[in-house]
C-alpha cells in the first residue's frame, strides 16, 4: 500500500517496515526519539533523560534528532 511493506509482530500488530517516508531505527535510536518526543520539543530536557539512560548510545543518538525535525513538536 502506497509504496510501503509492513510486518505483523507475534502479538498481530501490522506495522509499516520500509517505504518512502518512513526511516528504520533500532531500538536505541527509537528510544532516544521517543526522549524527543515526551519533552515536547524541548532539546534539553530530553538531553538530561537521554543521559540518565545508558542503553541511550552516542551513536543513537546521532539520528534521532534528524528524524525529530520533521515531528510536529520539533521548535528548530
Amino acid at each position: 500500500m502506497n509504496g510501503r511493506t509492513y510486518a505483523v509482530e507475534p502479538s498481530g500488530t501490522v506495522f509499516p517496515e520500509a517505504g518512502p517516508g518512513l526511516t528504520q531505527l533500532n531500538r536505541a535510536e527509537y528510544g532516544t526519539l521517543k526522549e524527543y518526543i515526551a519533552a515536547g520539543g524541548d532539546i534539553e530536557k530530553a538531553r538530561a533523560a537521554i543521559d540518565r539512560n545508558p542503553f541511550l548510545t552516542e551513536a543513537a543518538q546521532e539520528r534521532a534528532p534528524e528524524v525529530f525535525r520533521h515531528h510536529k513538536s520539533y521548535r528548530g
